[in-house]
């Protein structure tokens, strides 16, 4: 399954879906994105076993999938070691910058608390429209 996909859930939100269903069907991530917020769904997703995650780049031949499939089947994971660096880098940037998972406007509210500024002092004055 790809991790991107057409429709409102990407591959690893349709595979946490369809795992509630069968929790322990095997499933294989093959892919060639490259964006912090798949690795941050596959980070959070609690897929622990019976899958593989791998580069489309590093795994071109079907016959070099068909391995993969059968690990999984017999409950083995795999991960991509190129995924698995960038999904450790996405975690150690999101330990160390909370803020950046937030909104631009989030992070202007938040960076307004965190300064001491009330929310009610922002408020528009009675009879006013904002």
């Amino acid at each position: 399954m790809d991790v991107q996909l057409a429709g409102p859930l990407n591959g690893i939100e349709a595979a946490v879906a369809i795992r509630r269903e069968c929790p322990r069907l095997p499933v294989v991530f093959y892919s060639i994105q490259d964006d912090d917020d798949y690795y941050r769904a596959f980070r959070e997703s609690g897929i622990l076993s019976h899958y593989a995650y791998v580069r489309k780049s590093n795994y071109l031949l079907p016959a070099m999938i068909l391995p993969l499939l059968l690990d999984a089947v017999a409950g083995r994971s795999l991960i991509d070691p190129d995924i698995e660096v960038r999904v450790q880098e996405v975690r150690l940037k999101d330990s160390h910058a909370p803020l950046d998972l937030l909104e631009p406007a989030e992070q202007a509210v938040a960076t307004m608390l965190a300064q001491g500024h009330d929310q009610r002092a922002n408020r528009c004055p009675d009879g006013l429209s904002g």
